[in-house]
């Protein structure tokens, strides 16, 4: 298990050392993403910090979330012509079969 160096000298694994500063950083980091980045050079120094252009981001994505929802959702039916028959009087819509069931 022991290797030799080119000095002959054997190098076992008790003379392993580990620098303990660098061993308990923690390996997730503070960094800003991408888009949060862009949303504080684009404010025109009005988000000022990382947690204000977050919140800028989650608003930006709810109000996406419910254009999109009312856009999908939305109330509006196909528009379908009526008109009157000037004989009867009777409203007829296009598609129907005039005495039909």
């Amino acid at each position: 298990m022991d290797q030799q160096n080119n000095d002959g000298e054997e190098i076992g694994v008790s003379r392993v050392k580990f620098n303990e500063a660098q061993s308990s950083i923690s390996p997730y980091t503070e960094e800003e993403s991408g888009i949060v980045q862009w949303v504080m050079s684009h404010s025109g120094e009005i988000i000022e910090n990382k947690k204000e252009a977050e919140y800028v981001v989650i608003g930006i994505i709810v109000v996406i979330t419910l254009i999109a929802l009312y856009l999908f959702f939305g109330t509006s039916s196909p528009e379908v012509e009526k008109t009157i028959d000037s004989v009867t009087g009777i409203e007829i819509i296009s598609g129907q079969v005039p005495g039909g069931i």
